[in-house]
């Protein structure tokens, strides 16, 4: 008993210990560890890309205007090889250009704004609510990411969103009609239609149910204007062409059905060529224009969620077995200090308190 006691005791000496060092030492290494890794990469940047490192903490952001003059003279070329449009007559036949500003900051907005750009897409409802407002009001957002039915509304709140590129089902063609009605305006909107079979891809399966769900918007929908299609090609160039002559047959189907012209909203920075030349009316670029896309590092809050609740339910039941042995009168302090010895093991510091404080009550009786 007496050996049982002295081992606990050393024990929880040692855990207190521990905690206290840590609790202390820990930002002194933190500090020192951030500053070496600052120096290290300074000292790297120095003769690999020290002009690259420089922009980016100045904000300088010069380039995005020589990146859209570029793009804009690419889908010229590429239109006129296409047959689309005369060399003799720019912007005849030409697609127009959205800049994706997805995960970039205003700044770098304001510096395409600057040099002509007005029509921004973005894919995510909190960066477009939260950058509209901050932006003039003659920018045309375009909403192209997936779009929640309780989002909607608000999208719905800004005044200056020029349409919804991806709905892709009547419950959400319906939300947006009622949220538009409520505020007494009308929206346009694409459908956005699924022409490859990765899974990862939204939009209406089906040619079928594409059509179902522009008829529904056609004849359902008041404060909705139905117009054009929009679709994701496959990765795969090569079937990527598929995918958009797919939905140009579609669109050119539909439109004679409704009896108005209708946009095809298609191409991205790696398959541009093949949409326009299949007669796309919008391309989608973003890092082409603004750069490689930065993302903010998202912690695993289901693992952090789970941690305690697992350590929790252990200790519970190792307590009910160690609680039951304890009746039993035999050999209690060394009981204990295996029981500590696993608890002290897994569980987090909160639960470490209330190990001891169980502890005292048990030896004290």
């Amino acid at each position: 008993s007496t050996w049982g006691l002295r081992c606990m005791g050393g024990l929880m000496r040692l855990n207190l210990t521990r905690v206290f060092v840590q609790a202390h030492t820990a930002p002194l290494c933190v500090k020192h560890c951030s500053s070496f890794r600052v120096g290290r990469h300074s000292l790297r940047s120095l003769s690999t890309s020290s002009f690259r490192v420089q922009d980016k903490t100045m904000g300088d952001y010069s380039h995005i205007a020589d990146n859209i003059q570029q793009m804009k003279q690419k889908i010229q070329h590429i239109a006129v090889q296409c047959g689309r449009t005369a060399a003799d007559k720019p912007g005849e036949d030409v697609p127009m250009l959205l800049a994706v500003s997805k995960t970039k900051p205003v700044e770098a907005i304001q510096a395409a704004y600057a040099c002509g750009q007005r029509h921004f897409g973005e894919n995510y409802v909190q960066e477009l609510v939260e950058k509209a407002p901050q932006l003039p009001r003659d920018i045309r957002w375009h909403m192209i990411g997936h779009l929640q039915s309780n989002k909607v509304k608000q999208v719905m709140d800004i005044p200056n969103l020029h349409v919804i590129e991806s709905v892709d089902s009547v419950k959400l063609a319906d939300k947006i009609n009622s949220a538009a009605a409520a505020v007494g305006r009308r929206v346009c909107v694409m459908v956005e239609v699924k022409t490859s079979d990765e899974e990862s891809k939204t939009g209406v399966s089906s040619e079928t149910d594409a059509r179902a769900l522009v008829n529904h918007i056609h004849t359902a929908c008041t404060h909705i204007d139905l117009v054009g299609l929009m679709t994701v090609g496959h990765p795969d160039e090569s079937k990527a062409e598929e995918c958009f002559k797919s939905l140009r047959a579609l669109r050119d189907s539909l439109a004679t059905e409704l009896g108005h012209p209708l946009e095809l909203s298609m191409g991205m920075t790696g398959d541009m060529e093949e949409a326009i030349a299949q007669g796309s009316t919008e391309v989608r670029i973003g890092t082409a224009i603004f750069g490689a896309r930065e993302y903010k590092q998202k912690t695993d809050t289901h693992t952090h969620t789970r941690e305690p609740l697992v350590h929790t339910t252990c200790f519970c039941f190792v307590g009910l077995y160690v609680y039951s042995a304890i009746k039993s009168k035999e050999h209690r302090c060394m009981q204990l200090f295996l029981f500590n010895l696993f608890c002290f093991s897994v569980l987090k510091h909160p639960l470490r308190l209330t190990v001891f404080l169980w502890d005292t009550q048990m030896l004290a009786r």
